[in-house]
C-alpha cells in the first residue's frame, strides 16, 4: 500500500528538488496560483477531469501560452510524482489549450526612431545595442568587458547567463560596435 500524499507534498517536494532553477520564484508563483484549486488535493482526487475544470477556472484572463505554461508545471510534478517519486502508478492527461500562431511584430523604422528619441541616453544605447544583437534585456545588463572582443567584433553569453542554457556567439554589426 502506498502512503497517501497531497498535493501540497508534491509541490513542495518539486519546489526544494528545483531550488537551483533560474525560474525558481516563477514556479513558486506558479504554484501559488494554483492553491485554490489543488492545495490539499489528495492524488486520488486529481484527474483529467479536474484537471480540465482547473484549467478551465484558473485559465481565464491569461493568453494560451501563459495558461500552458501553468499547466506544463502540473504534468511535470505529476510525471514526478510517478516516474521518480513513485507516489502514482499512472500520470492522468494534463489538457492544454490551443495554441495559436505566435504573433509576429516588429518596429517599423518610423517606430523605432521615435522610441530611441523618447529614451533617456542609457535606455537609448542599450535599446540600440539589443536591436543591433537581438540579445534579451538580461543578457544585455549583465553583459561585461571580458565577454566581448572588440578586435573581433564579437560577444560570447556564457550557457550560465543564456535562457536556454547554451553559450551563445554574437557577431557585432557597426550600429553594435558605435554603441560600445
Amino acid at each position: 500500500v502506498k502512503p497517501k500524499h497531497t498535493w501540497d507534498d508534491a509541490a513542495a517536494k518539486f519546489l526544494l528538488e528545483t531550488r537551483y532553477k533560474r525560474t525558481h520564484e516563477w514556479d513558486k508563483s506558479m504554484l501559488r496560483w494554483f492553491h485554490p484549486s489543488l492545495g490539499g488535493k489528495d492524488w486520488i482526487d486529481i484527474d483529467r477531469a479536474m484537471l480540465d475544470q482547473v484549467r478551465a477556472v484558473r485559465g481565464k484572463g491569461f493568453s494560451t501560452a501563459t495558461g500552458n505554461r501553468y499547466m506544463a508545471l502540473v504534468r511535470t510534478i505529476l510525471r514526478r510524482a510517478c516516474n521518480e517519486w513513485e507516489w502514482l502508478d499512472r500520470v492522468p492527461k494534463v489538457g492544454m489549450f490551443r495554441d495559436q500562431e505566435g504573433r509576429i511584430r516588429s518596429l517599423s523604422r518610423d517606430e523605432y526612431t521615435r522610441l530611441i528619441a523618447e529614451l533617456p541616453n542609457h535606455l537609448a544605447d542599450m535599446v540600440q545595442f539589443s536591436v543591433a544583437t537581438g540579445l534579451r534585456q538580461a543578457n544585455v545588463t549583465h553583459l561585461q568587458w571580458k565577454q566581448i572582443s572588440l578586435e573581433r567584433r564579437h560577444l560570447w553569453v556564457s550557457g550560465a547567463d543564456h535562457k536556454n542554457g547554451r553559450a551563445h556567439s554574437v557577431p557585432l554589426n557597426q550600429a553594435a560596435m558605435d554603441v560600445l
